[in-house]
C-alpha cells in the first residue's frame, strides 16, 4: 500500500508531497485498516493506493489519510473502500 500526502505539522510544512509505502493491519475496533507512516497533520484525505506502480503512477484507490492514535504515532489509519465504495464508484461513473 502507498499513502500520500502533504503534512502540514512539524517536522513538515505541508509543501511537499510524501508518501508511505508498506503492508496493512485490521486496525482494533473498527472496520478500518492502519499502516507504519509518520506523516503528521495536515496530510488527511491523501489517497491510500494497493497495485501501484511508482512508474506509472498507477493502482486502485483502497482508503484516505483519515486519522492517528497518539500512542502509535508511526501508525496512519484509514477506512477500507470494500464492496461499497466500489458500487458508489460504479454508480457514478455509469451516470
Amino acid at each position: 500500500m502507498y499513502a500520500f500526502g502533504y503534512p502540514a505539522a512539524s517536522p513538515y510544512d505541508g509543501s511537499k508531497l510524501i508518501y508511505c509505502s508498506g503492508g496493512t493491519f485490521s486496525a482494533l475496533l473498527s472496520n478500518g485498516i492502519g499502516m507504519t507512516c509518520n506523516m503528521t497533520g495536515g496530510s488527511s484525505g491523501g489517497p491510500w493506493f494497493k497495485s501501484f506502480v511508482e512508474g506509472t503512477g498507477v493502482g486502485v484507490q483502497n482508503s484516505v489519510n483519515s486519522y492517528k492514535i497518539n500512542f502509535f504515532p508511526n501508525w496512519m489509519f484509514g477506512p477500507y473502500f470494500g464492496a461499497d465504495a466500489q458500487n458508489g464508484y460504479n454508480t457514478a461513473r455509469a451516470s
